[in-house]
């Protein structure tokens, strides 16, 4: 059987699981379309010549990866994992045909996000609030705020409105971008994450005006709440993560050490310092383990120090 009908069966299959994001659909079958051009590079046209694939052949294929990053790796290996799993399922393969069974992922080091201050949060707010600037300096562009305009452009307020519901809700990059307007009710959105899981979390009021000051400009109708400069396209994660290295440069970080998820660490933080319960900080960041809640609201040394020096035990001693 031919693969462009087996590759369309595949991606109804995961369309069709409901635990499968927009996201995590299209990188599956950006990576199918890879594998399959691996086949064809070897003469490898229809089911049957697939079946002659060895877990040698599977692992040359993977081995072109070695040097992307871990968490690369082991999607495009999950990828392949779910093709085979579909295929031993339609029936198109048997079980003693599964290559990818055993192979093992990359070793993946659990980064800790870096999180702003609460000071640096509100240095963040004021500048997202004034037109920006870029310049080259020593052969790199940075950012910096205009003094010669006062009033933000169309474009500007939408930034605006990205960096406020970022670090006021604690949105992931692919849910501020996939944010619905209808998913706006009254002091509260409702938000789609991973594994299409739903979450209910408060929005305030700086955030929803800096939302409404933006869509008060917008020249086109859309169910989206951020989009492109006139059109009726969402924003792409790669946009949001520039808006944020563009506004975090601005307040002297450097842009290369930082991500659009600055944004969800710095909101668990301040949350978590503020006497919030860590489940409740689960809920609102939409995590499914609390491991990796606990990772985002790790506190610094100094604040480590100074609760136990604050200890009431030694109020009277």
């Amino acid at each position: 059987m031919a693969f462009d009908k087996i590759r369309k069966e595949y991606e109804m299959h995961l369309r069709s699981n409901a635990r499968n994001s927009e996201r995590t659909i299209e990188a599956y079958i950006a990576d199918l379309s890879h594998f399959m051009q691996f086949l064809d590079d070897n003469s490898i046209k229809n089911i049957e010549g697939f079946k002659t694939l060895s877990k040698r052949d599977i692992l040359d294929y993977m081995q072109r990866f070695h040097k992307l990053s871990a968490s690369t790796y082991n999607r495009r290996l999950s990828s392949l994992k779910s093709f085979y799993n579909f295929l031993i399922d339609y029936d198109y393969i048997d079980t003693e045909h599964n290559c990818v069974s055993g192979i093992v992922s990359a070793k993946q080091e659990r980064k800790i996000p870096r999180a702003l201050s609460s000071e640096q949060v509100q240095e963040l707010l004021k500048v997202a609030s004034k037109p920006i600037i870029s310049r080259l300096k020593n052969g790199k562009r940075v950012y910096e705020t205009s003094k010669n305009r006062d009033s933000l452009s169309c474009t500007e307020r939408r930034n605006r409105a990205v960096i406020f519901i970022l670090f006021s809700c604690g949105l992931r990059a692919s849910e501020a971008s996939t944010l619905l307007l209808k998913n706006i009710i009254g002091e509260y959105i409702i938000i789609k994450g991973k594994g299409n899981k739903e979450r209910k979390v408060p929005l305030p009021t700086p955030a929803k005006k800096a939302i409404e000051r933006w869509l008060s400009c917008r020249s086109i109708d859309s169910k989206y709440v951020f989009t492109m400069e006139n059109q009726d396209k969402n924003i792409s994660t790669n946009t949001i993560n520039r808006i944020v290295k563009k506004y975090v440069n601005v307040i002297g970080i450097d842009q290369d050490e930082i991500s659009s998820h600055i944004g969800r660490k710095s909101y668990a933080t301040a949350l978590h310092k503020k006497g919030v319960d860590i489940r409740t900080i689960q809920e609102l960041l939409g995590h499914s383990d609390i491991s990796t809640t606990q990772m985002y609201v790790s506190v610094d040394l100094l604040s480590k120090d100074e609760a136990v020096l604050n200890l009431d035990f030694f109020e009277n001693q």
